[in-house]
């Protein structure tokens, strides 16, 4: 989890890297995790998942406010155009909530339903595994 700070040299940076006028300089940002985790430890610097160390230098040079060349152009770099779309993309936080959402979008298509029915099973063990009882 980021803390406040980091989250807004994150914010200031992109600025500067873009559009000084704009929030996150312009660009969209899509922030995910879990957002009933505890909060983050204060200047923890050990980085557990991430095996790229350009990145993980670039997260620390954000944290620390001091940005170096190969940092800006790594977040540079890291610009992609979004594939056009008929509605921004929901983010939920519990699984309950996304439930909820998809299956009012499920009933606003268009057409009859149908039923598939399937049983799933694992190849090492023959065990069910978990999946949905029916697919409509």
């Amino acid at each position: 989890m980021l803390s406040r700070k980091l989250f807004e040299q994150l914010e200031f940076i992109c600025r500067q890297l873009k559009n000084k006028f704009k929030v996150f300089g312009g660009m969209q940002v899509i922030a995910i995790g879990d957002f009933f985790q505890l909060a983050p430890v204060p200047d923890e610097m050990k980085v557990l998942r991430q095996k790229q160390l350009d990145f993980v230098e670039a997260v620390n040079d954000v944290s620390k406010g001091e940005l170096t060349v190969e940092t800006c152009n790594l977040i540079k770099r890291l610009h992609r155009s979004l594939p056009p779309s008929n509605g921004p993309i929901r983010l939920s936080a519990r699984k309950f909530d996304c439930l909820i959402y998809n299956a009012c979008k499920l009933m606003d298509l268009p057409g009859e339903d149908y039923v598939f029915n399937a049983i799933d099973t694992t190849l090492e063990t023959g065990m069910s595994c978990y999946a949905v009882k029916k697919l409509i």
